[in-house]
């Protein structure tokens, strides 16, 4: 029997800087939903353990969150061998994109084995072992609109969040996402306390439920002019959703995929003009799933 789990993308509607650093991290305020575009794993019964991933020719290595994720349970749950299962990654979200696949893959490999090896792990104890992998686990584990703060721990849900078009661009740039955080000069910026941008996200969020777009200009990404100065393609990519009728456009995370929220009689226009002036770069139009889908 085959079990299969969603592995959603991360898109950061927001994120924020407070100023504050514990060692050689950064403490950020982000609202975050995840989107309709999504990565597949599956595990199967085999005489041998396995693994392979489609959809993409790229060797993750050491680095590969998959496998990384997979020891943290065994050590953590103290099972000495490898289970006897074929994992199988199908990779839709573009890699060095900011959109948190690895992230999603780790989080949903952490699902995914203790449902299928019956671990019977608690939401707390998957936690702790998504925060060895990375920052970005924990809030990928939970794959529901959230405020995150802090280094990765802190996550609130939001109890109401409706779903959302964007359309999703994708210039074919990789980011090296410590090379965006290496040219953060912390005397520009703006120190402000966590609660601050909690309550500024809470009451953004309120407005949209309510169908109203007016506070969106009020989300902002902190790390996006510093992506810019790296990568002018960024700015490009947004200059077009911006020319193509977006109300809203915004990079998300440290890029350099960039997003934008549309009217909805302009969105599917929109999507099929920039495919056919920009043939390689990755457009499309996604949902952001809102709470309770």
């Amino acid at each position: 029997m085959n079990f299969l789990e969603k592995a959603p993308a991360k898109l950061n509607l927001s994120l924020n800087l407070t100023g504050e650093t514990k060692d050689n991290y950064h403490f950020i305020v982000s609202l975050i939903a995840f989107l309709d575009l999504q990565d597949m794993l599956t595990v199967e019964s085999s005489d041998r353990f396995s693994y392979e991933i489609s959809g993409t020719k790229k060797d993750f290595g050491k680095d590969d969150l998959v496998l990384k994720s997979l020891k943290a349970i065994l050590k953590k749950k103290k099972i000495e061998k490898l289970p006897a299962v074929k994992i199988i990654l199908d990779k839709k979200i573009p890699i060095g994109a900011g959109l948190g696949g690895g992230s999603a893959d780790a989080a949903a490999t952490i699902r995914l084995l203790n449902r299928y090896m019956r671990l019977n792990m608690s939401l707390e104890e998957m936690t702790k072992i998504a925060f060895e992998i990375g920052s970005d686990v924990p809030s990928c584990l939970v794959s529901e609109p959230l405020i995150l703060s802090g280094y990765g721990e802190n996550i609130v849900k939001i109890p109401y969040f409706p779903d959302i078009e964007i359309l999703l661009i994708y210039p074919n740039l990789n980011i090296v996402t410590n090379e965006v955080f290496a040219q953060i000069d912390m005397n520009k910026i703006q120190k402000k306390k966590p609660y601050y941008y909690e309550e500024l996200l809470q009451s953004q969020c309120n407005l949209l439920v309510k169908g109203r777009l007016e506070g969106l200009n009020l989300f902002t990404n902190d790390l996006q002019s510093y992506s810019v100065t790296l990568n002018p393609r960024i700015k490009e990519a947004i200059k077009v959703l911006d020319d193509s009728g977006s109300l809203f456009s915004r990079m998300t995370g440290s890029g350099s995929a960039c997003f934008g929220i549309f009217p909805e009689v302009k969105i599917d226009f929109a999507e099929k003009q920039i495919k056919d002036f920009y043939g390689d770069w990755f457009v499309r139009k996604c949902k952001l799933i809102g709470t309770n889908n």
